[in-house]
């Protein structure tokens, strides 16, 4: 089990996103722990992304 307070989260789409996009994620499980399932922690506060 893991304590989402003790999760850091990373910043995603950075250079990407719109500037005060507010997006983070952090994989918690993954293949490398013989998951076949990954799973983790994502928050979005605020996100605008362009489309293409």
């Amino acid at each position: 089990m893991v304590a989402g307070g003790s999760v850091t989260l990373d910043p995603f789409g950075e250079g990407l996103a719109a500037p005060g996009t507010n997006v983070r994620l952090k994989d918690v499980v993954t293949q490398a722990d013989g998951s076949p399932m990954a799973a983790g922690y994502m928050t979005l506060e605020q996100g605008v992304f362009p489309g293409r």
